[in-house]
């Protein structure tokens, strides 16, 4: 194993496990993490490997790891295709709500765009291709993409955990953002979205850390009040 699983780290601490692939990519990817989903997060891996645009950096944010847990995220990293390991910094968080990392990761992202992916969530192969058409149509707007939600078993596949779908995919979110509708309700899951970095910024638009639940559409809502929304 690399020594870097010997070094004690502070918080808000990052490792560059290899330099990354641009200074300013397209899309920043901010995933966070708790090392117990292992076998979602190296799917997510795999979706991001073949990304039709491979213009992106991938923040892994591992919030309050415990040194087993820190170990095999690592490891996943490491394993992974040398190409998509130039693409990712794995930055340690150590304190704060589940909303804490999502703050850490904007400051930390060089990226046009900042887009949200859970460790267990999944994103298609066009996904980034995607936004990058909006964005040259609309720039400086949040960007939106439309889902569907996926029912899945975790099975053993080689005495190892793996994914199973258990239900077809379910369209359960509009295909248009409507600021009236989602006062009331989410329907806008983080994958579906990208955020231009520059235009928060300007905004001063963070994450509300004292939040310990939808953090993300209440982000999402002073953002589209803000700069607007294109899907």
């Amino acid at each position: 194993m690399n020594n870097v699983f010997n070094l004690k780290l502070k918080t808000d601490e990052a490792i560059s496990l290899a330099p990354a692939a641009a200074p300013s990519p397209f899309l920043s990817i901010v995933t966070r993490t708790q090392g117990r989903r292992p076998h979602t997060l190296v799917e997510l891996f795999t979706a991001l490997a073949a990304q039709s645009d491979a213009d992106f950096e991938l923040l892994v944010l591992g919030h309050a790891l415990a040194d087993e847990a820190l170990a095999l995220v690592h490891g996943l990293i490491e394993d992974y295709l040398a190409w998509l390991r130039q693409r990712i910094r794995f930055i340690a968080v150590q304190d704060g709500t589940r909303t804490r990392p999502l703050n850490v990761g904007l400051a930390a992202a060089r990226g046009a765009y900042v887009a949200v992916v859970d460790d267990d969530d999944m994103v298609f192969a066009h996904w980034i291709e995607h936004f990058r058409g909006l964005a040259s149509r609309h720039p400086g707007r949040v960007l939106r993409g439309n889902t569907v939600a996926q029912i899945v078993d975790t099975v053993s596949v080689q005495a190892m955990p793996g994914l199973r779908a258990a239900a077809a995919p379910e369209p359960r979110y509009p295909k248009a953002f409507n600021f009236l509708q989602h006062l009331m309700e989410n329907r806008s899951p983080p994958m579906t979205l990208a955020f231009p970095r520059r235009a928060i910024d300007l905004a001063g638009i963070r994450f509300d850390e004292s939040l310990t639940t939808t953090e993300d559409w209440d982000f999402l809502m002073r953002c589209a009040a803000a700069i607007g929304v294109a899907d």
